[in-house]
């Protein structure tokens, strides 16, 4: 009986919720057309100043391809760079050894 009596009433629920889903759906405002706009202006200055930019860097760009140091647009990690024969932080055998500290602690 308990259980025929929370069946009926989870079945109520969610036929309730799909009946009244569509009042429940958030409602996203129009943003005026200045606002949009606006948006627009910065993002056209924004890319024009992208692109200012990235035109006085090719004289740079072509001087280290020049050099052996070329533009890699898809290098994301530092191995897809090419690497030096030198090891960039050099290592003594002395300092590779891990240093562990050990207090002494002596009776009063």
């Amino acid at each position: 009986m308990k259980r025929s009596i929370g069946f009926a009433m989870l079945t109520a629920a969610v036929a309730a919720t799909s009946l009244f889903s569509s009042a429940a759906r958030a409602q996203y405002p129009t943003p005026p057309s200045d606002v949009v706009e606006a948006g627009k202006e910065r993002g056209s200055a924004a890319n024009r100043r992208s692109e200012e930019a990235w035109a006085r860097a090719q004289d740079a760009i072509k001087k280290d391809a020049a050099n052996g140091k070329p533009y890699v647009t898809w290098a994301s990690h530092p191995s897809d760079l090419k690497q030096g024969p030198i090891p960039a932080f050099p290592v003594s055998p002395r300092d590779a050894l891990p240093v562990v500290f050990i207090p002494s602690f002596r009776a009063a």
